[in-house]
């Protein structure tokens, strides 16, 4: 579902309360740097809407039926992710992941000069990408170019005789173990340290999909999908190796294979 207006930025309004929907179209829509306003009720055409539209800037309910604001974010990728508000309900605990992503939100229900204030700080961070593309080039070409997200390639894994270079199309699986990270490299267990939210943050999200919160799984190294009980699945790697996956991440892998389980 989708409503344009004929100006400058390209907006796209994720939210499930219709009410509170057409609020922040409306505000948008009264805002002269605004060109196009898209619209979607939940995570799914979110994620669709993001790939085909390539909006501007992203306005996202946290808290969705089945696929919420942070499953899209985890889906589409941080480094790929359009300047972005949450619109959020005073529920602390997405309040702390929103702030450990260090990721910008509004609590619900929103005031007009609460939305004004965040929509100047989205068209400030707009302005700073924009200087960044078309700051001047000292090389032979002056065309600007699409930034490539950078994804993390290599874990370096530390220990007392020697630090090992692991590519990460080379792990099959990732595990939270405690404060560590197990990665699943074959036959071998390697201890990383770092969190599940931070390395998630730096994988390429068409690579690796989280499925469990606490594992992450190298989407080549997937055979077959096993249905469980009550909906629910199991994963089979190459490796031999299986891994619940959790209804909180299923709508992730349904959206990463583009069909539902």
């Amino acid at each position: 579902m989708n409503n344009c207006i004929d100006r400058s930025l390209r907006c796209l309004v994720v939210e499930n309360d219709a009410c509170l929907r057409r609020s922040v179209v409306d505000h948008l829509g009264a805002d002269p740097d605004v060109r196009e306003i898209f619209e979607a009720t939940d995570g799914f055409d979110a994620i669709q809407l993001i790939d085909s539209h390539k909006p501007d800037m992203l306005f996202l309910d946290a808290q969705m039926p089945v696929l919420d604001g942070m499953l899209v974010v985890e889906h589409i990728g941080v480094a790929r992710m359009p300047p972005t508000l949450f619109l959020t309900p005073c529920d602390q605990r997405i309040i702390v992941s929103l702030e450990a992503m260090s990721l910008d939100y509004v609590l619900k229900p929103l005031s007009s000069e609460c939305l004004s204030l965040a929509v100047g700080k989205l068209k400030e961070q707009m302005n700073d990408i924009q200087a960044a593309h078309f700051r001047p080039r000292t090389d032979k070409s002056m065309a600007p170019s699409t930034p490539t997200p950078r994804y993390l390639d290599r874990f370096v894994i530390k220990s007392l005789e020697r630090t090992e270079l692991v590519r990460v199309e080379a792990v099959d699986c990732i595990e939270s173990a405690g404060v560590y990270l197990s990665l699943h490299v074959g036959n071998r267990r390697l201890i990383y340290r770092s969190s599940m939210q931070e390395v998630a943050a730096n994988l390429d999200p068409q690579q690796f999909i989280r499925i469990h919160r606490s594992t992450i799984v190298n989407f080549d190294s997937i055979v077959a999908l096993e249905p469980i009980s009550h909906g629910e699945f199991k994963v089979i790697l190459t490796s031999g190796e299986q891994f619940r996956v959790s209804r909180t991440y299923r709508p992730l892998l349904e959206a990463r294979l583009g069909q539902p389980l």
